[in-house]
């Protein structure tokens, strides 16, 4: 949740959360991306997970792959920082 928190500290003025999207890539499982939710948007087609003060929006029509997930914030010795999503659905 720290790691989101800091990005909501850096998201545009107008945003109110942060978004999951799935999209399937085939036999390598699934691609995940985290984008902003602006205060205007309509959320009635999301599930809203809340982690302390971090709401995170879930497209109620993938959130059913998704039960059991879980989201790591990791860093290898170079450095580099990357969000690991780690789903026990994918085969």
């Amino acid at each position: 949740a720290q790691q989101m928190r800091t990005l909501m500290e850096k998201a545009p003025a107008d945003t109110k959360s942060l978004r999951l999207s799935i999209k399937a890539t085939g036999c390598s499982g699934n691609s995940y991306k985290m984008e902003y939710v602006g205060k205007n948007e309509d959320e009635a087609a999301d599930d809203i997970v809340q982690s302390g003060d971090v709401s995170l929006h879930i497209p109620k029509t993938v959130s059913w792959m998704l039960i059991g997930m879980t989201i790591d914030y990791v860093s290898d010795n170079l450095g580099n920082s990357k969000f690991e999503f780690i789903n026990p659905n994918e085969a």
